[in-house]
């Protein structure tokens, strides 16, 4: 997806109004405003080398479930949301980020679904599905960064696992149609 200067404020707003929600009242935690940028910047390598990958093997359309893997993949390397004090921390401020990329993700999906579809969709996902996600991320953290920061075509595996996982949160909501 061309990120345009609309999409690109759209998601810094999302990011934002979701960073500020989940460090409100945290002390072991600090969202950063002026990575944003950085994210954005980080997106677009992440989501041009998973598309030169896609070229290669013949496809060529990098679809919502994707841009969400490749956003989350961008706020796990920019550390949008840093911990101040690591011993003091609990599990779920050490998860901010990845709250905030879950958060994220479904806002994504809603919006291209909605402008695809022009229908609303609710996420009917299981708690337990956010906490799985979460514990996935959390025991693979470096390795994601990792990926993020030095991006190869071997990394486009993990971004298909993350896009399969964004397609499941889709396949488990419920079309609500908006009357005018």
């Amino acid at each position: 997806m061309p990120i345009t200067l609309q999409n690109e404020i759209a998601i810094k707003k999302q990011i934002n109004d979701i960073s500020t929600r989940l460090t409100n009242n945290m002390v072991n935690i600090k969202y950063h405003r002026n990575r944003l940028p950085k994210v954005i910047s980080s997106y677009k390598i992440i989501r041009d080398n998973l598309k030169n990958y896609m070229i290669k093997n013949g496809e060529a359309v990098i679809d919502r479930h994707k841009v969400c893997a490749a956003m989350t993949l961008a706020i796990l390397r920019e550390n949008v949301i840093e911990i101040t004090d690591p011993k003091k921390a609990s599990y779920q401020e050490k998860s901010a980020n990845i709250f905030l990329t879950y958060i994220l993700s479904q806002a994504i999906i809603e919006d291209f679904y909605y402008a695809e579809k022009e229908v609303k969709l609710i996420f009917l996902t299981p708690r337990i599905y956010m906490k799985e996600y979460q514990k996935l991320i959390f025991n693979n953290k470096n390795i994601l960064q990792s990926i993020a920061t030095r991006p190869t075509f071997e990394y486009s595996q993990v971004l298909f696992f993350l896009s399969h996982i964004f397609y499941l949160m889709e396949l488990h909501s419920k079309e609500v149609t908006i009357e005018a």
